[in-house]
């Protein structure tokens, strides 16, 4: 929708109104999330320098010089000056330096760090980083280039070109839709991590067979099918976030997918741009034109290249644009292949079978078997989702693996506690004659959770 808006911004009015409109729209949505959403009372008792170490301001310092530096390299490198430039070497040498030292500090300064080692070594917070900055670089690569291709090569005004991107845009949002609902009904994130790992390196190679004279059959079909296998795992990388990391860490394993998407999409968005240039110098060169600059080429806009070249020389100069586009695309493809590799590491987990087994479980420990009353203040003596003592497993991995299952357990540890001071008070027996809880999952019914009291 918005590539829409853009192309209708451009050709109305100014590029800079695609910049503009994020004014009102960015302040309505902070208004609304103010107003709207409920925060839990913070109970933080930290002074405000303690709350400042918490971000990291020494890494944070750090990583932007390191990572604008390499930034800079990528984009002077045959362009502004060759590769080979001290500019350039001394820009790779500092990013190099101060990106090591980012990662030293990483490891140095613990929970406060912007990327908390001990979050990060999680097997399944680690599959789904590593899956978050290909896939969204896959697509900021594409996204950004394929209303170039649009522009430059088929010939198409910037309003044209947004609504012949809505191809890719729409079939992304309906996968994304499709995956979630998919989810919901078999309980695994997993299946449609995989399956986009499959299927966007097949969109971004058909997207690489386009040519000059290709029509409406490939510059919809294609994209549609790497859009599709984008969305596929776009959002499910975040349920599996919320699924192996405690409560007080999802935040920061959220935070760390945003961080890992947007340092690819800065990064192959730059690359992308650095092979292009470089693509399309060489095969300009090799046209031999000597009446029409290269330099004069690359500065003109994708919309104003018609015009620009001679009749003589524009299906010679399309077909070198083309090409370089192309080359791009080739990078969409080995950035979409390595997200293949999340589906070696990523943890099964069924979400809502877990979720159902805490629930009933965390109800029925706060009742006592056998009587009517509750001493506990979470009690809910009249549920329907009270259940009755039996004897089951307290290995299985469904619940005990999981961030549910450890907060389960806690919560039994503390019932204990009170049950035996309460008993002790009470009786002023010997704690042996303290009733002991047992929680575990049946093998005849995992959906069932028994307590034994």
């Amino acid at each position: 929708m918005w590539t829409f808006i853009g192309g209708i911004l451009t050709e109305k009015a100014t590029w800079r109104w695609c910049f503009y409109i994020n004014l009102p729209v960015g302040g309505a949505a902070a208004i609304i999330l103010l107003f709207a959403v409920e925060g839990k009372p913070n109970k933080n008792t930290d002074t405000f320098l303690q709350k400042l170490q918490r971000m990291d301001p020494v890494g944070t310092l750090v990583f932007i010089p390191g990572i604008v530096s390499i930034l800079l390299a990528l984009q002077f490198g045959g362009n502004e000056y060759s590769w080979g430039d001290a500019r350039n070497v001394v820009l790779f040498i500092l990013g190099s330096i101060l990106l090591t030292t980012f990662v030293t500090i990483q490891f140095k300064t613990g929970d406060n760090a912007t990327v908390p080692i001990r979050i990060i070594k999680q097997r399944s917070v680690a599959s789904v980083a590593w899956f978050s900055f290909f896939n969204s670089s896959s697509f900021y690569l594409t996204v950004y280039y394929i209303p170039i291709w649009f522009q430059a090569v088929q010939g198409l005004d910037a309003l044209d070109s947004g609504i012949h991107t809505l191809p890719l845009v729409l079939s992304l949002v309906f996968a994304t839709l499709f995956a979630s609902i998919f989810q919901r009904s078999i309980g695994y994130y997993f299946p449609m991590i995989i399956v986009s790992s499959i299927i966007a390196p097949v969109g971004a190679g058909l997207l690489i067979t386009l040519q000059v004279d290709s029509g409406p059959k490939e510059w919809m079909s294609w994209p549609v099918v790497f859009g599709s296998g984008l969305g596929l795992g776009m959002q499910q990388i975040n349920l599996a976030v919320l699924a192996c990391l405690d409560d007080d860490d999802v935040p920061t394993g959220l935070a760390l997918i945003s961080f890992f998407q947007t340092l690819g999409d800065t990064i192959f968005v730059t690359v992308g741009q650095a092979i292009f240039a470089h693509e399309l110098v060489k095969n300009l060169s090799a046209l031999n034109l000597s009446s029409l600059p290269t330099s004069l080429i690359l500065r003109t806009g994708a919309t104003e290249l018609r015009t620009l070249v001679p009749p003589q020389y524009l299906s010679e100069v399309l077909s070198a644009y083309n090409a370089a586009i192309m080359k791009v695309f080739l990078v969409a493809i080995i950035t979409s292949a390595l997200t293949v590799f999340t589906g070696l590491t990523l943890e099964w987990i069924r979400i809502n079978k877990v979720k159902k087994n805490f629930e009933v479980a965390r109800r029925s420990i706060y009742q006592y078997h056998g009587e009517g009353d509750c001493p506990f203040p979470l009690c809910d003596a009249g549920s329907s989702q009270y259940v009755q003592p039996g004897l089951v497993d307290a290995e299985d991995k469904t619940i005990v693996d999981t961030k549910l299952g450890s907060d389960l357990q806690k919560q039994l540890e503390t019932i204990r506690e009170e049950r035996e001071k309460s008993s002790s008070a009470e009786t002023n027996k010997t704690s042996n004659d303290t009733k002991t809880i047992v929680v575990e999952v049946s093998e005849r019914n995992e959906d069932e959770i028994k307590v034994v009291g």
